[in-house]
């Protein structure tokens, strides 16, 4: 039996082993290795991401090629793990997912909102974030929605290239593949009217840029067709290949310090101003 995607619990206090293996949800507790149930109905073609939210381990998340993301709160317990009792939202793109992970707001930092947004990458290259915080009357809701962000992000260094002469040098030929979405400190990118939300572009060169989500420029505060502002951050020189992993965290009150690992065999920990 091949499985699509797994997640393992990450403390000794969590028992449950999530699978998904075709349109199915599959459980096991970790203690005894026996199946617990599978949830048929919640996708109608393959799993693709399984993720329990970090700092609600209560609540699982997955994606799935029929382009819907669903939350579900499997209790505390292996006992309480129901599909339909435990469906607490379904978000849907229209798209196939790809890829889903957690990022936190403006005021995560040391939070239980850490991981307040969810965040998917579908097949065709759109970028979305969902609530994921604590209300359950707002959980689901779309927070933002970057059409063809690939394309966006190539546009945003366009446009900042005037001011960046790295931008300008790394996405010249384009931006070729996105990695996902991350918090960055308060007050990075602020001016722009951005986000604390970036989207993590790169080439096949193993340059990367950190390009913050902002509001539609006409005005009209459309969640549905946000944009993407030029880079905030450029990381280049690191990598000779594609960039596969990027991870961001708080080294201090000033910066994030990120860390990338690539297709050429190296892992590079970038400093605090990007080198």
């Amino acid at each position: 039996m091949n499985y699509f995607c797994m997640e393992w619990p990450s403390s000794v206090g969590d028992h449950l082993v999530v699978a998904g293996w075709t349109n199915q949800i599959v459980f096991w507790d970790r203690r005894t290795r026996e199946g617990l149930r599978a949830f048929e109905d919640a996708h109608s073609e393959d799993v693709t991401r399984v993720r329990f939210q970090p700092t609600r381990r209560n609540r699982l998340f997955t994606a799935s090629v029929d382009g819907l993301a669903c939350v579900f709160d499997v209790g505390g317990c292996p006992a309480d793990v129901d599909d339909e009792d435990g469906l607490l939202c379904v978000m849907t793109t229209d798209c196939s997912i790809v890829e889903l992970g957690f990022c936190g707001g403006r005021e995560a930092a040391g939070s239980n909102d850490a991981d307040s947004i969810a965040w998917v990458l579908t097949g065709n290259e759109d970028a979305w974030a969902f609530d994921a915080g604590a209300d359950l009357e707002t959980l689901g809701s779309t927070l933002a929605h970057v059409p063809n962000t690939r394309a966006a992000a190539f546009s945003a260094a366009a446009q900042g290239a005037s001011s960046d002469a790295t931008a300008s040098s790394s996405f010249s030929r384009g931006v070729d593949y996105l990695l996902g979405c991350f918090r960055v400190r308060p007050g990075e990118g602020e001016g722009d009217g951005a986000s604390s939300v970036v989207v993590a572009a790169g080439t096949q060169d193993g340059a990367v840029g950190l390009f913050p989500i902002v509001p539609p420029r006409d005005g009209s505060g459309d969640v549905a067709r946000c944009e993407l502002a030029a880079p905030t951050r450029v990381l280049d020189g690191g990598h000779a290949d594609i960039v596969r992993a990027c991870v961001l965290w708080d080294w201090d009150a000033d910066a994030a310090a990120p860390a990338t690992g690539g297709e050429d065999s190296r892992v590079v920990l970038w400093g605090a101003a990007g080198g």
